[in-house]
Order: structure tokens, then C-alpha cells, then sequence
């Protein structure tokens, strides 16, 4: 009984915090890590990207040139640069 009643507990916790998480994006507010990359590599990254620089290429560009990243690393990975990508063409079809 304790088990059933401890469940529906946890559902309906969960139901409530989806519906405020829902809520606060509706309100515009962003969740997650912040946006640490600089706004020039940012530009630099889709500049090279629309010339035609294949995603690795960029990764291994900025960290031959010593380019720190978003935490401070010296290796940008291709994951990275495909991130700040979709986080490009996320702005531009909002808007």
C-alpha cells in the first residue's frame, strides 16, 4: 500500500515540475549551461562553415592556432563545432 502510495507521489511530482518547467519556457527563460564562447570565434566558426571548411577541419583549425575553448580546454572537438552550428540555425529559424 505504502508502495502505491509512494509512486503516485513521485508521478505527480514529476507532473509538477514539468508543467513549471513548461511554464518558465513559455516566460522566455533558458535553462541549461550558458553560452561561453566568445562572439568572434562564434562568427569565425560559421564563417568558415559557410565557406565550405568541413566541421573536423574547423575543430583541428582553432586548436592548432591555441584557440581556448568555452571552459578553458585546448582541444575543440567536432561535437563543439557542430553545437555552436545547431545553435546558429536555432536562432535563425526563431526568429
Amino acid at each position: 500500500m505504502l508502495a502505491s502510495a509512494a509512486q503516485y507521489e513521485r508521478e505527480l511530482i514529476s507532473q509538477s515540475i514539468r508543467e513549471g518547467m513548461a511554464q518558465r519556457k513559455a516566460e522566455g527563460v533558458r535553462f541549461g549551461r550558458p553560452n561561453e564562447i566568445p562572439d568572434e570565434v562564434r562568427e569565425r566558426i560559421l564563417r568558415m562553415r559557410a565557406e565550405g571548411v568541413r566541421v573536423s577541419h574547423i575543430a583541428r583549425t582553432l586548436t592548432e592556432e591555441g584557440m581556448p575553448t568555452a571552459r578553458g580546454g585546448g582541444v575543440w572537438r567536432s561535437s563543439t563545432i557542430d553545437r555552436v552550428l545547431a545553435q546558429a540555425e536555432q536562432m535563425v529559424t526563431a526568429a
